[in-house]
């Protein structure tokens, strides 16, 4: 079982990261939105969809959404808070998508970089550009792996009520690995994240074997310019190119 199977999906997962800021993410598709200019009544991909955050606010704005993620647990939860015209669908996305002719397709909030072989990276890749139509979008929010490495905190315990989080955090191997203890009472529960330090160079190579074009790269969720240097995100902005 790998990492991703044995935390995401978990009620710790979602304790520790419950503190994110809706207001920030509701903004950055809202920045997103009015970017790319999409028609109304587009249909939408939100692939890493997790609890659905994003799928559901962007049904609220009239778009036509369907989320895919590999957490049985995060699509049952993304489906109790659905409206009618977003649909949540278990789905890893290494395979070919369940979906095709989308006018946009999201990857937020680092919904990448979690395999260990490039060429699923790759193929994840290209299934997100074969769910598209000719000339669709697409944006991957990625971590600026410079940024990352810059700004790392080795260790730290985290709270929250009564269960504590300890986080350790290492570099290696252009990765970064994240052992997370979890404490709760009498119980005890360990968990990893690790997450690829794929730069910008990086992505270029993979979009060449693909049907994308880049064209932008944002450094923060306010769309501001990408410094490779001091941005905290890299934010690329793709269009499928026409057959």
């Amino acid at each position: 079982m790998t990492w991703f199977e044995k935390w995401f999906g978990t009620d710790y997962y979602k304790l520790l990261y419950s503190h994110r800021d809706e207001t920030e993410a509701q903004k950055f598709l809202d920045n997103l939105l009015a970017y790319i200019h999409l028609p109304e009544n587009a249909s939408i991909v939100d692939v890493g969809c997790g609890q659905g955050r994003h799928s559901n606010y962007l049904a609220a704005k009239g778009f036509n959404v369907t989320g895919l993620d590999y957490a049985e647990e995060n699509i049952e939860a993304a489906r109790r808070e659905a409206p009618a015209n977003a649909q949540f669908i278990e789905h890893d996305m290494r395979e070919p998508f369940p979906v095709q002719n989308k006018d946009l397709a999201l990857n937020v909030f680092t919904s990448f970089g979690y395999f260990n072989a490039e060429e699923e990276d790759i193929q994840t890749i290209k299934n997100i550009c074969n769910a598209l139509r000719n000339n669709g979008f697409a944006v991957i929010d990625f971590l600026n792996a410079k940024h990352v490495e810059n700004t790392l905190v080795q260790a730290e315990t985290i709270y929250k009520g009564d269960v504590a989080f300890r986080i350790l955090r290492e570099i290696k191997d252009k990765t970064v690995f994240k052992t997370i203890n979890v404490r709760h009472g009498d119980e005890e529960h360990h968990y990893q994240e690790r997450v690829k330090l794929l730069t910008l160079a990086d992505f270029k190579r993979y979009f060449a074997e693909t049907c994308f074009v880049l064209l932008d790269v944002f450094g923060s969720y306010k769309l501001e310019p990408y410094d490779e240097q001091n941005a905290a995100r890299l934010i690329m902005i793709l269009q499928k190119r026409e057959f």
